[in-house]
């Protein structure tokens, strides 16, 4: 969740100076983890019908359940990632 978010906003930085628009509020970011939830889910549906083994689709599952656990993230305004930038704390 750190790095994916990280990398979007850095990114929003670069197109700032290139062009004066951003998404500094992540709107995009549900977007794009929506097509990634279809894309894990069209992985999934083709490994049920190649393989019989568990551990391919598991690793699919929690592929596709880190994707969700980023969206309900954003619901919560990244609460989980804010003591890393607390100010208070003391150096």
């Amino acid at each position: 969740m750190f790095r994916s978010v990280s990398v979007y906003l850095l990114r929003q930085y670069f197109i700032h100076l290139e062009s004066g628009s951003s998404d500094f509020h992540l709107a995009k970011v549900r977007a794009y983890y929506s097509e990634i939830e279809k894309v894990n889910g069209g992985i999934l549906e083709r490994i049920r019908g190649a393989s019989e083994l568990d551990a391919d689709r598991n690793a699919i599952v929690i592929l596709n359940c880190l994707a969700q656990f980023l969206y309900l993230e954003l619901d919560d305004n990244l609460q989980s990632l804010r003591h890393l930038f607390d100010t208070s704390a003391s150096s």
